[in-house]
């Protein structure tokens, strides 16, 4: 991110010289204007290219994040997860009230579902 905008900033300056160039000749009190507003574009550049980065790292934490949450969900402890925490033993515990919680939370009318009595 940092050498794309070195290299956007660069090109901006060139084509800011290349106005300057063109317009000093015309009225000399614009080089004071031209330079002021010069410092102006380098700094918002600056913020800008700082906001992207901000960002770009933002995404990348919450990505990571994401990840590390998922991992720890499905390989607790580095053992898989039917074998840590399986559904038998909620079965066991909870009985039909799991039974009806599950098929509450799974919204049986959607066309995904099919609830099938044993």
């Amino acid at each position: 991110m940092r050498s794309l905008a070195s290299d956007a900033k660069r090109d901006l300056l060139a084509r800011i010289e290349e106005i300057g160039d063109i317009a000093l000749p015309a009225k000399h009190a614009l080089a004071r204007a031209i330079h002021r507003s010069i410092g102006h574009i380098e700094y918002h550049f600056g913020k800008l290219t700082e906001r992207a980065i901000r960002g770009l790292v933002r995404k990348d934490r919450e990505r990571w994040l994401a990840v590390r949450e998922l991992v720890a969900t499905l390989y607790p402890d580095r053992h898989v997860q039917d074998r840590v925490v399986g559904w038998i033993a909620y079965f066991c515990q909870y009985d039909k009230l799991l039974t009806a919680r599950m098929v509450e939370e799974i919204e049986p009318d959607a066309p995904i579902c099919k609830i099938v009595a044993l």
